[in-house]
């Protein structure tokens, strides 16, 4: 340029050809300023531009995006004549797209006299880059349907065009087109070919036009390779990597990069590795962009000792470098060198982006201190990322599962735009912390907004209604999945079924169940979990069954329903069969595993097994301990019971309100007042019997039980109040039960049984009768154990009448079938008034055989009213049930005495002697 230049300033004359081919000159080297200015000059003389001097300088307006100046060119073009020129007016047209005044391009591009392929291509261009793909395509098909001949450039464009707004039918189209004109064969058109068809997800026709261009590009490779990895065909992008170098195209910088991604998504360390050592002989290892995939390809791999060799061969290391090693720490759960690696970060003078703080966020959430978290949110404040919504939704994430709800909702409240992914971090952080009715309205209020739920909104909120039983609500929401088409969605189903299960709609769950279009195993354990839960053990058994023929094997949550369902059946051989599975598996030092054996042995009448099971675990906790004492409580085995609390204690575990509870059981059955009334005290001081105070004060953040839980301690204090006025009742001590009965806000019919029995116990017919009559004004709780203490203090009372009206009723009004016990007492109420005839027409037509209080009863009636026969009939029957009661053959030899029956009694004493002699 510069002897042109020359040349040119020494022309005594220069024509408009010497002026325009310097101007030509400039713009060619990319001198467009130059240029301008050189025509400036130009306009100074006499000599007159011609059309291709305004191309020239049009073209480096275009450049220099220099629309003034292109505006004045243009008046100077159409004073001249020159806009009729379609030379001109194509430049013009190109001038107007590149500065983006679309407006301006249309207009001119109507203007023109005659619209040819560039013209068509500069308009297609303009409207793609100003981002209206669709306006673009309506004019290629325009230009197509004025028979408009393309060339490679329309081709270029087009595809370009169809590839941004997806359109594969008209990018199709266009590639036929092409091959008809023989343009798929140029380079470029081709390697656009290859992008789009990656783009769309079809890598195989992408690899077929790379197959048929006479010559291929590393570009055209790369885009191949793109469109497999993002298909997740990793193992196509791999061979491509080996067919592209059989075909004699090396591979560059890019090549590697995403041959490395194929390997990281197929976590295939072995090929990566290959892969590293090929990069490293081509010398591409010193690449930013190539060490930092090779960071996160080898982080994602799990093999951070490899990840932190290639990190600190890094010859720079960038902000990208230190967020993908953080990130791998973060992915490997190793929260704290994550943080430290921030540091380190810090102390070199980089300043973090978004995305390092996203991955510091996460590493927070690991942590059980929160301190970390809020220093990190202080300096994400100090350098203005908390506007970046990812960053902001991972400030909610971190306060949400680390329970400190009013910070995550301050977050969210702050957010100036509360996308989806907020509303769904919002929701299920509330879900987690048991506020299901707060979770419930956030789903309104996110439905008011005119957001659309997806999967992940629907999956906590459907967990709320489970935990809630709101079955309304989650059949309106299971229909609403329906309507959205998501319901083949895995997750989700699973979802719904768990959903129906807790809310015991279990003939729903079952039918959503079987309609799954995949049944996973926590699809056979969320059905098998909710009718677990409402006791129908045997379908729980039955399930167990269909899922092992379905070749899923059990799991933890499995084997705790299925040891659940054999010990509410009694069925202990098949819950010994499934201890030696679980053995077998090595799932029995599993806590929950662990806790439902110790529990199914000990209420099977084992307590040994159960402590054996015991012994056995690794760490027990306050559930297994209270199963096994409880076990031992309800086999009588009281002082084993004891000696189990004392071992709890020793281990140092806080029992919870049902230790307490079954202790004072034991207390109550060994009549042990001091010690069981020690127990209500710790029971007091411990605020455990203020069920939802108790469960704040141990929460950290003060947040309310869930119903369900709040439920079981309800249950749990019962428990406690009843086995204290059972205790109470049980050592004669009826006021403090009376007293303890009335501070209870609830009562149920455990707790009026035991105020009966108590008072039958001490022949207390009126306050008997009184609660009874009290009991029945509700007919709510009446049971079987009710009657049964009016017929025990009738019988003592000698109340024949009122007796025989409440049996009556028990039978005709409340249609309770007698029991033996009930009979008994009826035998013992007609026996003591002398009725003996009505005691044995019970005792013949009762559909129990009679046992030893039924024959001791008529036996000590016979001797009464003097019936010999009577008392020998029942005699033989005692003796016969318990050889060794002394008592039977002294009341026998009574009767025989005052019969004067004399060699009789005598027999009976001497037989008397001879079992006393036996025994001794």
């Amino acid at each position: 340029m510069q002897d042109a230049q020359f040349l040119f300033n020494r022309l005594a004359y220069a024509d408009e050809y010497a002026w325009t081919s310097l101007i030509h000159s400039h713009v060619e080297y990319g001198e467009y300023n130059d240029a301008l200015h050189l025509f400036h000059s130009m306009e100074g003389t006499l000599v007159q531009p011609s059309k291709y001097t305004f191309v020239a300088v049009l073209k480096a307006c275009a450049h220099l995006k220099a629309l003034e100046i292109g505006l004045c060119i243009h008046l100077r073009i159409v004073k001249m004549g020159y806009d009729i020129d379609s030379y001109i007016g194509n430049t013009l047209l190109n001038m107007y797209s590149i500065n983006n005044t679309l407006l301006e391009t249309k207009k001119l591009f109507e203007l023109l006299p005659k619209k040819v392929a560039v013209s068509w291509n500069i308009l297609i261009a303009g409207y793609r880059d100003f981002g209206l793909t669709d306006k673009a395509l309506e004019c290629l098909n325009e230009m197509q349907s004025q028979n408009v001949l393309p060339n490679e450039v329309t081709f270029l464009e087009g595809l370009q065009a169809c590839c941004s707004f997806r359109a594969v039918s008209k990018g199709r189209g266009l590639h036929s087109e092409a091959i008809k004109l023989g343009a798929d064969e140029d380079l470029s058109v081709g390697t656009t070919l290859v992008n789009m068809y990656s783009k769309f997800g079809l890598p195989v026709e992408a690899q077929t036009v790379i197959h048929h261009l006479r010559t291929s590009s590393v570009v055209c490779w790369n885009a191949l390779i793109t469109g497999y990895v993002e298909s997740f065909s990793v193992q196509e992008a791999l061979k491509c990597l080996d067919q592209m170098q059989h075909y004699g195209v090396a591979p560059n910088s890019v090549t590697f990069i995403y041959g490395i991604k194929a390997c990281t998504v197929s976590q295939d360390l072995i090929g990566g590795q290959i892969l590293h050592s090929e990069i490293i002989v081509t010398g591409f290892d010193h690449l930013p962009d190539v060490g930092n995939s090779l960071v996160d390809f080898y982080a994602k791999c799990g093999t951070m000792l490899e990840t932190c060799d290639v990190f600190d061969k890094l010859p720079k290391r960038s902000v990208v470098s230190w967020s993908s090693l953080i990130r791998g720490y973060v992915e490997n759960c190793v929260n704290d060198d994550a943080l430290k690696c921030f540091g380190k970060m810090n102390s070199e003078g980089l300043f973090p982006d978004a995305a390092t703080y996203v991955c510091v966020l996460q590493a927070c959430e690991g942590l059980e201190s929160q301190n970390i978290g809020r220093d990190v949110h202080v300096m994400i404040v100090k350098v203005g990322h908390e506007k970046n919504l990812y960053v902001s939704n991972m400030l909610l994430n971190m306060y949400m599962k680390g329970g400190h709800l009013a910070d995550g909702r301050g977050i969210f409240n702050s957010l100036q735009y509360q996308n989806l992914i907020s509303w769904n971090t919002l929701i299920t952080g509330y879900v987690e912390h048991g506020l299901d009715s707060e979770c419930l309205l956030l789903y309104e209020q996110l439905r008011l907004e005119g957001l659309i739920p997806d999967v992940t909104t629907f999956i906590p909120v459907l967990k709320a209604c489970g935990f809630q039983k709101n079955t309304l609500i989650g059949q309106q929401l299971h229909a609403f999945i329906v309507c959205m088409g998501f319901e083949s969605d895995t997750f989700l189903g699973n979802s719904i079924v768990d959903m129906y299960s807790k809310c015991g709609s279990l003939v729903e769950a079952h039918y959503v169940f079987a309609l799954l279009l995949t049944q996973t195993r926590v699809s056979w354990n969320s059905i098998i979990t909710g009718f677990s839960e409402y006791g129908l053990s045997e379908d729980v058994l039955r399930l167990a069954r269909e899922m092992n023929d379905a070749c899923f094997s059990s799991d933890i949550t499995t084997y705790v329903c299925i040891i659940k369902a054999c010990r509410s059946l009694k069925l202990i051989v098949d819950g010994q069969k499934y201890h030696k599975e679980i053995i077998v598996k090595g799932l029995e030092g599993h806590l929950y595993v662990g806790s439902a054996l110790v529990d199914m042995y000990a209420n099977c009448g084992l307590p040994v097994e159960a402590q054996m099971v015991l012994n056995g675990l690794p760490g027990r906790n306050v559930v297994t301990w209270t199963s096994l004492i409880t076990g031992y409580m309800e086999l009588g085995l009281d002082l084993d019971a004891l000696e189990c609390f004392g071992r709890m204690l020793a281990d140092h575990i806080s029992p919870s309100i049902i230790t307490y509870a079954s202790i004072l059981r034991v207390y109550s059955n060994l009549l042990v007042l001091s010690k069981g009334e020690e127990v209500y005290s710790r029971i007091i001081k411990e605020g455990l019997l203020s069920s939802c105070e108790g469960c704040l004060g141990k929460c950290e953040n003060k947040l309310p039980c869930r119903q369900s839980q709040a439920g079981e301690l309800e249950d749990a204090e019962f428990f406690v109040m009843n086995s204290l006025i059972d205790m109470y009742c049980k050592c004669g001590n009826m006021l403090d039960a009376h007293n303890v009965f009335g501070r209870m806000d609830a009562v149920d019919p455990v707790t009026w049984n035991a105020l009966l029995i108590g008072y039958a116990r001490q022949g207390n017919t009126e306050n008997v009768l009184h609660i009874f009559n009290e009991v029945q004004e509700t007919s709510e709780y009446l049971n079987e154990v009710m009657f049964l203490a009016v017929l025990t203090v009738c019988s003592h009372d000698g109340l024949i009448i009122l007796g025989k009206e409440c049996f009556q009723m028990m039978i005709k009004e409340y249609c309770f079938f007698p029991t033996l016990e009930h009979l008994n007492c009826l035998t013992d109420l007609f026996s003591r008034a002398g009725q003996l005839e009505a005691a044995v027409a019970i005792l013949e037509s009762m559909p129990y055989e009679p046992d030893l209080v039924t024959w001791s009863t008529l036996l000590g009636a016979s001797r009464i009213f003097a019936d010999v026969h009577l008392g020998k009939q029942s005699f033989e029957w005692v003796a016969r049930l318990d050889r060794g009661n002394a008592a039977a053959f002294i009341v026998m030899s009574n009767i025989y005495a005052e019969a004067d029956m004399w060699e009789d009694a005598e027999r009976i004493d001497s037989e008397r002697h001879m079992l006393d002699v036996s025994h001794y």
